[in-house]
């Protein structure tokens, strides 16, 4: 008699995952950026039964990804990088993002479109570097947006600083 309760049990826990292997085998195969523009993130978050912090973390963390990856407006930023950290700020109401930038560049319409190699010219001399940082930073923001609960703010913190 415990065996097929044994069965029962087992068979019962694998038809409720079925909801939760489907999408991370539908993750695995889009990628996060696509099933979350597909099904939408609130319908991720229920069936994986996880946070937005926990989603991000899993999905992002220490993986490197271009600014091309996703469908925003860089305004000639091009680079690479990689999130190697997010925690939750003070009393919830913020994700600190750790990010390293690892290559990249930006054209300049106030230099007559001069492209600038983020780490390798003297772009970190000028008046205007910390522009360009706050423009990294949003960029950041943007890219992380979808993912995260409307009430919470990124504080972004990157390696060109």
């Amino acid at each position: 008699m415990k065996l097929k309760e044994t069965i029962r049990r087992i068979l019962r826990e694998e038809n409720e995952n079925i909801p939760k292997s489907k999408m991370i085998k539908l993750i695995e195969k889009l990628g996060i950026v696509s099933a979350v523009k597909t099904v939408g993130l609130d319908n991720i978050l229920y069936i994986l039964d996880t946070t937005p912090i926990d989603l991000v973390s899993d999905y992002f963390i220490n993986k490197q990804f271009s600014t091309k990856d996703f469908d925003i407006n860089t305004g000639g930023y091009d680079f690479n990088f990689i999130i190697t950290d997010i925690v939750d700020g003070a009393m919830d109401e913020s994700w600190v993002v750790d990010v390293e930038i690892i290559n990249g560049e930006v054209t300049l319409i106030m230099t007559d479109n001069e492209t600038y190699d983020l780490w390798d010219s003297d772009l970190w001399e000028k008046d205007y570097w910390w522009e360009i940082q706050g423009e990294i930073d949003d960029i950041i923001s943007d890219i992380l947006k979808p993912y995260k609960p409307k009430d919470i703010d990124l504080e972004i913190m990157h390696n060109l600083r």
